[in-house]
C-alpha cells in the first residue's frame, strides 16, 4: 500500500512538473512575441515620422525647383521622378538587404531575450 501511495505521489509531481514547464514555455513565448511587436511598433513609428519629414522636405525641394525653373509644376515632376528612380533601385537591389535587416533585427531581439534570462 505504501508503494502505491509513493507511486501516486511521483505521478502527481511529474504531472505538476510537466504543467509548469508548459506554462513556462508559454510565458517565454509571449515575452518574446511582445518584445518583437514592441520593436516593430517603434520601427513603424520611426518610419512614419521619417516619412512625414521626407514629405515636407520634398514639397520644399519641389517648390525650390519650381522657383528656379519659373514653373508651377516642373519641380513636382522632377521630385516624383527622383522618388521613382530611388524606389526602382531599392526594389531591384535592396530587397535582399531589407529582408535580411528585418530578419537580423527580429532574431537579435529573440536572442537578447534568451541571454537576459541566463
Amino acid at each position: 500500500m505504501e508503494n502505491y501511495e509513493n507511486n501516486q505521489n511521483i505521478i502527481e509531481n511529474v504531472t505538476e512538473y510537466v504543467n509548469l514547464k508548459k506554462e513556462l514555455a508559454l510565458l517565454s513565448l509571449s515575452e518574446k512575441v511582445s518584445e518583437v511587436i514592441s520593436k516593430m511598433a517603434v520601427s513603424v513609428f520611426t518610419l512614419v515620422f521619417a516619412g512625414t519629414i521626407l514629405l515636407f522636405l520634398s514639397f520644399g525641394l519641389a517648390n525650390s525647383i519650381n522657383a528656379f525653373l519659373q514653373s508651377t509644376s516642373m519641380g513636382y515632376y522632377i521630385v516624383a521622378f527622383i522618388y521613382l528612380l530611388t524606389g526602382g533601385l531599392i526594389y531591384v537591389y535592396g530587397q535582399a538587404f531589407l529582408r535580411q535587416f528585418w530578419i537580423d533585427n527580429i532574431l537579435s531581439t529573440l536572442n537578447d531575450a534568451d541571454h537576459e534570462k541566463d
